[in-house]
């Protein structure tokens, strides 16, 4: 341990590379006896076979002790409470007041004699994180308080990491089926595009067509040599053809039961979500695919203002 750098700190303070030593956040006065009280826990750990432990905290600059009950983490903190008073102001910070109105640190906040034990671990109604010590009932007395809060943040931490498990687990299946059906859905949606699309190829290859029809029904293209009108009835068609959804055989793509949501492939796409029952899923119509769309697009406007 060593003093505090800060001229109004008053608490000892531990190097934050040596993770050799527990932390302790007590006075001078109150070393030797915040020294005993970890001695205490420490002995009681160490019979129970409790790993104990000091890690660097990731945000701050500080050290955390952790002991490990029953593969659970739980962290704790000796620390000394503080009470704020107003210091005794020098001439200078009298002068510094006068000018400027205030001055810095005029409030402190000084150790009070009080220890007290906390733990950073989720504990059920009814028990406290934090054991106080108090005139009539020291925190030497209660030490066996709080090593029984340490092992029921122990059990409570195992029960809840479980139902988060079974939460995960059944969001997780959830998911997979939806991440299924809007997979479905959107694949419907492009096979509709793609069918307007054809439809939009279908219409203007007729209208080349009636065109094709009244040129040659013209009497300019009558006048014109055999081989002239063939050629140009070859050179016309070809152009049509490669348009013409018909005869370039684009149809069957829409035929193919992976790009359609028939009864088969959405139920496979729920029975491949994990479900322990095997679901029947009906046919999904066109009427249907609308309605879905605008289900999903409600869920996800839901979602999103969730988030």
């Amino acid at each position: 341990m060593k003093k505090p750098s800060f001229q109004w700190d008053f608490l000892l303070t531990q190097d934050f590379n040596d993770t050799n030593v527990l932390r302790v956040d007590v006075s001078q006065e109150q070393k030797d006896r915040a020294i005993n009280i970890l001695h205490r826990l420490l002995a009681v750990m160490n019979k129970n076979n409790w790993p104990v432990l000091v890690e660097k905290s990731r945000y701050e600059r500080r050290l955390i002790n952790v002991v490990i009950i029953d593969d659970e983490k739980i962290s704790f903190r000796l620390r000394e409470k503080l009470k704020q008073v107003k210091r005794e102001l020098t001439e200078k910070d009298l002068e510094e007041k006068k000018k400027w109105g205030r001055v810095w640190y005029e409030k402190i906040k000084i150790p009070s004699g009080e220890l007290h034990l906390t733990l950073d671990g989720p504990l059920p109604s009814g028990f406290s994180q934090v054991i106080l010590d108090k005139k009539n009932f020291s925190l030497e007395d209660q030490l066996g308080h709080f090593i029984h809060n340490l092992i029921v943040s122990a059990e409570y931490s195992k029960v809840l990491r479980k139902e988060r498990e079974k939460e995960q687990e059944i969001y997780r299946r959830k998911q997979v089926v939806w991440d299924q059906y809007e997979s479905l859905v959107t694949a419907q949606t492009q096979n509709i595009q793609t069918f307007f699309s054809l439809f939009e190829k279908s219409q203007r290859a007729e209208q080349c067509r009636a065109l094709i029809d009244a040129i040659t029904a013209s009497e300019t293209f009558k006048q014109k040599s055999e081989s002239e009108q063939k050629r140009w009835l070859m050179w016309a068609n070809s152009i049509v053809d490669t348009i013409d959804p018909v005869t370039t055989f684009e149809m069957p793509e829409l035929m193919d039961e992976q790009n359609c949501l028939t009864k088969a492939v959405f139920a496979r796409s729920i029975n491949e979500a994990g479900l322990a029952v095997k679901l029947s899923v009906p046919t999904l119509s066109l009427e249907n695919v609308s309605r879905g769309l605008e289900t999903l697009t409600m869920q996800g406007k839901t979602k999103n203002s969730m988030q």
